[in-house]
């Protein structure tokens, strides 16, 4: 499926009952929806990644990279000891893995303290954002493409976009083609490349787990950046979990990488709910 348009967000008039729920999780930081959030956190990192539970936590390592960002734990239960903690940097071992957290601070707000005490130190907080169908603000598009990807589609772009867009300089392989296509066969994620002046130039990813989706993965390459090419294809994605099966009640969310990324994200009918809380093994934060 492919998009042609200019840029514009299409608003309605007043709030409908849907955003209004929306608001009013914002305000009272609903423990369940975060539940529900983390679960699906954890149910979408797990695929095509080794999984360890240890403690309290659950790891979640990539076979293929070292990359930070693609390798952390998630806590599951309250038993921050010493020696849970200790048993958690044991399993970052065996890949040779910088142990690391991402973790939701309204459900785990003991946890900062017991890391810190613990050899951790904190890498970056994040503002944790949601956007439901009543407050979806789709981007209208023109004078460039964006696309789904599949089987049959340019993967080595998609995948070499993503890697211009956050400065990884991993070289693109055969293998890396071959293990998204294989995603793409057998898994529910959603990936999208937006082209512009023909040339690849953005990409987004959408992992939906029992009516809750994480939107990440969005990126730009420089040349073509400040053109709405990452919210296009971000747009994309969205519309098609919306108004897919379950759509009504679908819940997307994501971890604004910075207070520029959280503009771009709320024009596209995100909310801040609370804060993602991301700790590193100290000495390794960049």
């Amino acid at each position: 499926m492919a998009k042609r348009g200019r840029e514009r967000t299409a608003r309605g008039p007043s709030l409908p009952v849907g955003a209004r729920r929306l608001q009013s999780a914002v305000h009272s930081l609903d423990i369940e929806l975060l539940r529900r959030i983390q679960a699906s956190q954890i149910a979408a990192a797990s695929r095509g990644r080794d999984v360890t539970e240890t403690g309290a936590f659950v790891v979640m390592l990539s076979p293929n990279t070292d990359l930070i960002w693609l390798n952390y734990a998630v806590p599951t239960s309250n038993d921050f000891s010493a020696a849970s903690i200790e048993s958690l940097k044991k399993a970052f071992e065996p890949l040779k893995r910088v142990p690391r957290l991402e973790f939701l601070e309204t459900l785990w707000p003991d946890l900062s303290g017991a890391l810190e005490e613990n050899g951790f130190e904190l890498q970056v907080r994040l503002p944790l954002m949601l956007c439901t169908k009543a407050t979806f603000l789709p981007v209208i598009l023109d004078n460039f493409d964006v696309q789904n990807l599949g089987e049959d589609s340019d993967i080595g772009s998609y995948l070499r976009v993503m890697h211009a867009s956050f400065e990884h300089d991993d070289e693109v392989g055969d293998a890396d083609i071959e293990r998204i296509r294989t995603s793409i066969k057998n898994d529910p994620t959603l990936r999208a490349l937006a082209f512009c002046e023909g040339k690849p130039a953005a990409v987004a990813c959408l992992m939906p787990e029992d009516g809750v989706a994480e939107l990440a993965g969005v990126g730009t390459v420089s040349e073509f950046r400040r053109r709405g090419l990452a919210s296009a294809a971000s747009s994309l994605l969205l519309e098609q979990l919306f108004s897919g099966p379950g759509g009504d009640e679908a819940i997307a969310w994501l971890a604004a990488g910075d207070d520029t990324a959280r503009l771009v994200y709320e024009k596209l009918g995100f909310q801040s709910i609370g804060t993602q809380t991301n700790y590193i093994l100290a000495g390794h934060a960049s």
